[in-house]
């Protein structure tokens, strides 16, 4: 079965205590929680570094590798650099971000393979794992994944219904899912308490839960901010994917 980028309504549990504030769980939650910038733009390195910083967070970038140096707006190498030594993860997004359902077999293996070559020769952590571009794959792309990577993550969890987060530790690791926070709309209150609920939820279960952004751009920075901070209570189950899934 191929799954396609088509976001779906999901229900979300409301929790009234949920707020910006970064309430500290009171227990250990059983399940894990990371971060990831997809696609490798600059503000992973000029907003969300230090964001996360200030609340002893470390998170991961999805590199799109052909992007980095050459494409406007997106991370350079002394960027990555930067956050590579900060304890971030820089996993694999493929060379240059195609669906990888329209490639030959050829032109698949190459995204996969040249990709993590260069996260490798770069001395990056979380060459290992690999995020799916578009959410896009078939039984032929997560089987030439699984070649390669030791995890992956394929999808949003509303990609399902109900919504699914493989457990900590997964049985399946390159089914790992995300919640996806632009969709839930964390620039607005009632998006960030969605969001909190949902992870809450996800770990209190034992789930694996890979919170996602894309660019954050100015304009949005206070609301990213106020996001991490709610998130932030969670903070002793997160970790980035080199930690999770080794190097």
């Amino acid at each position: 079965m191929k799954t396609k980028g088509i976001i779906c309504g999901a229900a979300l549990l409301a929790v009234a205590a949920a707020c910006d504030a970064p309430i500290s769980e009171p227990t250990p939650l059983p399940g894990r929680l990371t971060i990831t910038f997809d696609d490798g733009w600059a503000s992973a390195y000029t907003r969300a570094l230090p964001t996360l910083r200030d609340h002893g967070l470390r998170g991961n970038v999805a590199v799109v590798t052909e992007s980095v140096d050459y494409w406007d707006g997106f991370l350079t190498l002394v960027q990555l650099r930067a956050l590579h030594d900060a304890g971030w993860s820089l996993v694999s997004h493929s060379v240059g971000h195609p669906d990888l359902t329209t490639l030959t077999d050829v032109e698949l293996e190459r995204q996969l393979t040249e990709s993590k070559a260069w996260l490798q020769a770069n001395g990056f952590r979380g060459s290992s794992v690999f995020v799916v571009p578009y959410h896009a794959f078939g039984q032929r792309e997560l089987a030439a994944i699984r070649r390669h990577y030791a995890a992956a993550r394929i999808a949003n969890a509303t990609f399902y219904s109900p919504e699914h987060f493989e457990r900590w530790e997964p049985g399946n690791p390159h089914g790992l899912t995300s919640i996806e926070a632009e969709t839930l709309g964390y620039t607005t209150q009632a998006g960030r308490d969605a969001l909190v609920a949902q992870v809450g939820t996800a770990l209190k279960a034992g789930r694996f839960v890979d919170v996602m952004f894309h660019d954050i751009p100015e304009s949005d920075f206070e609301a990213f901010r106020a996001t991490i901070a709610a998130l932030a209570r969670f903070g002793s189950a997160s970790a980035p994917y080199h930690q999770l899934f080794g190097s």
